[in-house]
């Protein structure tokens, strides 16, 4: 079933934000079988159709804001494959659902939004990160670094200082683990790497989840719960 097309989204991106979503940044470094769009602000007359608006029942602002842009992003980069517009909403991870025929990823931080994408017979997935120029919060980097890294970003800092390789490093395994979710539909297992992840990504709520987590386990050995350890595994090699 075709859906309904709302007036405001027949065109994948409307006239007057067409020079919002340019490629400038991105686009330079794309191979050609990718189209990208991007801007540095949120699109405040960014609209969605029906689908979209239902995936973000219960959103805050800024959450709204930074899905709309990120959607007309991904209308204005398709619409460069010759793709029509169409609702693009959130799969069961919040992974982007891109139309049949296309792959691609979408990227938001503070300042910019953006998105590329391609066709899915000629590229098996993408994978995109934006990140600020900033230092990773302290204690991270041994989780998002193995030590051969740590020793290479170490001479990096020391020969180009005013590059965040720490940020760097963990905004290119980032992009990584985008496409690779995007191939196999499934999650990094849960190691100290993912934890940092989600820690970067989403400070106050990864915080707030690991506070309630410890509360707990206070509170059942208080009462004189039992501490079972798990059994050993082989280490697992995750992704970012």
């Amino acid at each position: 079933m075709t859906p309904a097309v709302p007036p405001a989204v027949t065109s994948a991106v409307p006239p007057a934000m067409a020079s919002a979503v340019a490629s400038a940044v991105i686009g330079r470094i794309l191979p050609p079988p990718l189209r990208a769009a991007e801007t540095f602000a949120d699109i405040a007359a960014a609209p969605l159709f029906a689908a979209e608006e239902t995936a973000l029942a219960g959103a805050g602002r800024q959450r709204r804001a930074e899905f709309a842009t990120g959607r007309a992003c991904a209308r204005a980069a398709l619409a460069g494959l010759g793709v029509p517009a169409v609702p693009i909403v959130p799969g069961a991870c919040g992974e982007p659902r891109w139309p049949a025929g296309t792959t691609g990823s979408i990227t938001h931080c503070a300042g910019y939004r953006a998105c590329a994408v391609g066709p899915a017979e000629a590229v098996a997935a993408v994978g995109i990160d934006a990140e600020p120029n900033l230092p990773l919060p302290g204690g991270l980097l041994a989780a998002v670094a193995s030590r051969a890294e740590r020793g290479w970003l170490a001479d990096r800092m020391t020969t180009a200082p005013w590059v965040c390789w720490d940020r760097l490093v963990f905004s290119a395994k980032e992009s990584v683990y985008k496409a690779w979710f995007s191939l196999t539909g499934r999650r990094l297992p849960l190691t100290n790497r993912t934890l940092a992840r989600m820690l970067v990504r989403y400070p106050i709520m990864t915080a707030k989840v690991t506070t309630l987590i410890h509360l707990q386990g206070l509170r059942l050995h208080r009462r004189g719960v039992a501490h079972v350890r798990r059994p050993h595994h082989p280490k697992q090699e995750g992704v970012g």
